[in-house]
């Protein structure tokens, strides 16, 4: 089954298909990545250097790379192309060595969305999770440095990275712990949200929104009273192989594929282009 799918993947990767769906979509797309490893650990929200570099490549050609911010600043207006922004969750250090050089090569801006926790006491979120997971985070020093590019922004993702639906009693005053310590160390006010492992419900919405945030973010897109929280696009070592993730770029599922193959109904209809 893992081979069918592969050779349908590819068969689309050769149509094009996914580089002809990123000109007919009319919706923008927010991704999310995690890590950008030089020496794949094992941690499943990786990807390669190498990879990460690839799809930077890719997205430069068929789509615009833009801050987070500007997907918001004109949001009725339709643009020539898809409008694709790259988020990352968690703050890790080795994107100070990995991510950054490459986004200044590519002009590929990025925002972080940053467990202050984590930077403010130099302990580490993942601590014994798992293989790869045991990841310093960067410093307030190397966040300075990369908003001085004009490439990168920082956000917030809570204080302690806690579960908001679990945690609801305490989520206001651990985001308001991230909003004071970003202020205090990058001088400005965190205007986005990200909730930690994307956990969110109506009552979490009502609290981040309550927090001043322009807008919040979770991993897909929740319905809450006809305001929908962001969703974002993640991506990690499922999808990190171009030819996969130029599909879930372009909104092309592979685990819609995926279904479509156990079925076994009838051959696979591929688009024209």
């Amino acid at each position: 089954m893992n081979g069918l799918k592969g050779g349908l993947i590819k068969t689309l990767d050769t149509l094009r298909v996914a580089e002809a769906s990123s000109r007919l979509r009319t919706q923008d797309a927010v991704l999310v990545y995690h890590s950008v490893e030089d020496t794949p650990s094992g941690f499943p929200h990786s990807v390669s250097t190498e990879s990460y570099a690839a799809h930077m490549r890719h997205l430069v050609a068929h789509y615009d790379v833009v801050p987070l911010d500007e997907l918001f600043s004109q949001p009725g207006q339709r643009q020539q192309r898809s409008r694709v922004a790259i988020t990352f969750d968690d703050a890790y250090a080795e994107m100070y060595d990995n991510v950054l050089p490459l986004a200044q090569k590519y002009n590929a801006p990025f925002t972080v969305f940053v467990p202050t926790k984590f930077v403010q006491e130099r302990t580490r979120l993942l601590a014994n999770y798992g293989p790869g997971s045991d990841k310093e985070h960067l410093t307030w020093q190397q966040m300075r440095d990369m908003q001085a590019t004009g490439l990168v922004h920082f956000e917030s993702h809570s204080h302690s990275h806690l579960n908001a639906v679990a945690e609801t009693d305490r989520l206001e005053s651990d985001i308001l712990t991230s909003i004071r310590l970003i202020e205090s160390e990058l001088g400005y006010r965190s205007r986005y949200f990200a909730y930690p492992y994307g956990n969110c419900n109506q009552r979490t919405h009502e609290i981040a929104l309550g927090c001043g945030f322009r807008r919040v973010f979770t991993i897909e897109s929740v319905p809450v009273r006809g305001q929908p929280v962001e969703g974002r696009i993640d991506i990690g070592r499922m999808n990190e192989r171009l030819d996969y993730y130029k599909l879930t770029v372009a909104g092309i599922n592979t685990f819609t594929l995926r279904r479509m193959l156990m079925r076994r109904q009838a051959p696979v209809a591929l688009p024209q282009v």
